[in-house]
């Protein structure tokens, strides 16, 4: 729950689907 809260924010700063991706692949 809390790493989707983080990944949200993160995204709100960079605003890229590829860091995105990065990110959620870390996060599974």
């Amino acid at each position: 729950m809390i790493g989707i809260v983080l990944q949200y924010v993160y995204i709100r700063f960079v605003g890229t689907h590829a860091e995105y991706d990065k990110i959620d692949c870390k996060a599974i």
